[in-house]
C-alpha cells in the first residue's frame, strides 16, 4: 500500500462512510463546475440515455466531462442535479466500452 493510501486510510479513520461520501461529492461538484468555465473541457449533465432511456430507471443522472487529461463520466443521485451547475444535453454521451476497454489495454501494453 501506498504512504498516500495509508495517509488517507488513518485520517479518515473515524470518518463514516456518509461522511466520506459528502465529501466526495463536494470535490465531484467542484471539479464539474470549474472545468464546464475552461474553453478547452466539455462538460455536461442529462437525465437520458442516447436511446432515450433514463438513467438507472430513473433514480440517477448522468454527469460528462471531456478534459485534455481526458473523459470522466459518472453517475449521481437526482437531488443532487441543481448541485452541477453546467450545461444540460437532451441526451447523454454514446459510450461505447468495448472501444474504451480496448484503448485502456493498449495503454497498459497488455492484449486482451
Amino acid at each position: 500500500m501506498t504512504e498516500t493510501a495509508m495517509n488517507f486510510m488513518e485520517a479518515t479513520r473515524d470518518t463514516s462512510p456518509q461522511e466520506l461520501h459528502k465529501s466526495s461529492l463536494k470535490s465531484i461538484v467542484y471539479l464539474f463546475n470549474e472545468w464546464a468555465t475552461e474553453e478547452d473541457c466539455i462538460v455536461y449533465k442529462s437525465w437520458y440515455h442516447p436511446d432515450g432511456s433514463r438513467y438507472y430507471s430513473g433514480e440517477r443522472f448522468i454527469i460528462y466531462a471531456q478534459t485534455p487529461f481526458g473523459t470522466i463520466v459518472d453517475y449521481r443521485e437526482n437531488e443532487h442535479w441543481d448541485l452541477f451547475q453546467i450545461p444540460e444535453r437532451a441526451t447523454g454521451p454514446n459510450l461505447d466500452l468495448e472501444n474504451a476497454l480496448e484503448s485502456l489495454f493498449k495503454t497498459l501494453g497488455q492484449e486482451h
